[in-house]
């Protein structure tokens, strides 16, 4: 696959990331949701580390390496707020509402499968960078669809927990994705 073919795509991705933040972002707080809080901190997340990527892309295996750090850190430090929002639910937990939930849900997981579907192609790639891309591509595509069984349950239950619950597994997808790429990353190091 071509560089221009990788831009292209990376584009495209950090593009609807970053639209689709503001969308989540301003629901979320507007509803009381930590999972579409987390996915729209998420959304955020993506859209920078995709445009990270593009840079790297361009650059040496050494410099691509220090990318790839700063790519785990721009994954993990906003889910720390994530963190924080959801012990003000546990304190003060409000029952977002699932109808919401569940479109926005919905509408991400559609952002999110055309964003996975066109970072596939990275899934076996030796390159930590193409790897994040693809990792966080499929993960937002779990999340959505983690949020949309949310709401389901939100809508018969009336309870906050499965939003709560939800808005942790998106965290811990976040780690998860955090590991692979730094053992990439590992590999990459061995090589210079």
């Amino acid at each position: 696959m071509n560089k221009l073919t990788i831009k292209k795509a990376i584009i495209i991705v950090a593009l609807l990331n970053f639209i689709y933040f503001f969308i989540e972002f301003f629901i979320a707080i507007n509803i009381h949701s930590v999972s579409l809080f987390a996915d729209s901190i998420d959304f955020l997340e993506d859209a920078f580390t995709n445009f990270l990527i593009l840079l790297g892309l361009f650059l040496s295996l050494k410099n691509r390496i220090k990318i790839g750090y700063i790519l785990i850190a721009i994954i993990l430090i906003p889910s720390m707020f994530t963190l924080y929002f959801t012990i003000t639910q546990f304190v003060n937990p409000v029952v977002p509402e699932a109808f919401t939930l569940f479109k926005v849900g919905f509408f991400g997981l559609l952002i999110n499968l055309f964003c996975a579907f066109l970072m596939t192609k990275f899934n076996n790639a030796n390159n930590s960078l193409l790897l994040t891309a693809y990792y966080t591509a499929r993960n937002d595509a779990y999340a959505n669809f983690l949020i949309m069984i949310a709401s389901l349950v939100t809508f018969y239950t009336f309870s906050h927990y499965p939003d709560l619950i939800v808005g942790i597994l998106i965290f811990l997808l976040k780690l998860d994705a955090s590991k692979a790429i730094y053992i990439q990353m590992k590999k990459e190091h061995s090589m210079l």
